[in-house]
């Protein structure tokens, strides 16, 4: 369930990044500064999710080998 919440969180932080590049283009930079800062929260969740499922998958294995 994890990696299908880290794609997506990868997912959007792609999609916004490239529409506030086009935003940024069509409008103003000004415009276009929102959606950046929606690919920053996306890519901090992204990297917040990817570091808790490595930690639990490296805690599952450290139990499965009774460490």
């Amino acid at each position: 369930m994890l990696k299908v919440l880290e794609k997506f969180w990868l997912a959007i932080a792609l999609i916004s990044f490239f529409y506030g590049i086009y935003e940024s283009i069509a409008s103003s930079f000004m415009d276009g500064l929102l959606v950046f800062g929606i690919t920053l929260i996306s890519t901090f969740v992204y990297i917040l999710r990817r570091s808790q499922r490595i930690r639990m998958e490296k805690n599952k294995l450290n139990k499965s080998q009774g460490i």
